[in-house]
């Protein structure tokens, strides 16, 4: 469930955006969108030599899964490394999750993770030490929710695929480019390779399931 709206503005329905500098370009609300052609930017850095963005909340909400995610540009600009923490007074800060990504991620590319956290704060902050650029920073996407009652991470919930049917798991697709980019290859784990269609659009990529899961 969505802790954090779609916004049009730095300041919406009690939900405001705030960063250590403006934008380079664009707009900070940029990353509640869906877009992969959108983005807030920044070069300068805070006292501390970080960049950051934060969230605050009409009212206190426990976020336990964040999703952050690259776009269609220069991936250089990309966090290498960042870090997520709560708070209900904006001085007093909870670290909930830090993470060393890969020094340059790949295009459109989106990282999703669980936090173990029920505590509801007012306060989410994203603060970035480094991208592979090490100058400047872009955020294309970074988005706040709750888990629903009763659903569970989904770590390991399609396993690493080696062929294109493995214990009842079957994957298929529209058209594949080559043998090099079949199907199988957007489930082997692996970010270097991948599927790409034969054509153009519209192109579909699907796995099946040994048995009918929500």
């Amino acid at each position: 469930r969505s802790m954090t709206p779609r916004m049009f503005s730095a300041s919406q329905g009690g939900y405001v955006l705030t960063s250590h500098v403006a934008c380079n370009d664009g707009a900070l609300n940029n990353i509640t969108d869906v877009g992969v052609g959108t983005y807030a930017s920044f070069n300068s850095r805070d006292e501390n030599g970080y960049w950051w963005i934060k969230y605050e909340l009409p009212e206190a909400k426990v976020v336990d899964f964040i999703d952050i995610a690259s776009g269609n540009g220069d991936t250089q600009y990309n966090p290498s490394w960042f870090k997520i923490e709560g708070s209900n007074d904006d001085e007093n800060w909870t670290l909930l999750i830090e993470k060393g990504q890969q020094k340059t991620w790949n295009k459109c590319q989106a990282f999703q993770y669980f936090i173990d956290n029920t505590v509801a704060y007012k306060y989410y902050e994203l603060t970035i030490k480094a991208t592979a650029n090490a100058t400047s920073c872009r955020v294309y996407r970074w988005r706040l929710y709750k888990k629903e009652d009763g659903i569970s991470s989904l770590e390991n919930f399609i396993p690493v695929m080696l062929a294109a049917s493995q214990d009842g798991y079957i994957v298929s697709a529209e058209s594949q480019y080559n043998n090099e980019h079949a199907a199988v290859y957007a489930f082997d784990g692996n970010s270097n390779t991948r599927w790409s269609s034969g054509g153009g659009a519209p192109s579909w990529l699907q796995i099946q399931f040994p048995t009918a899961v929500v």
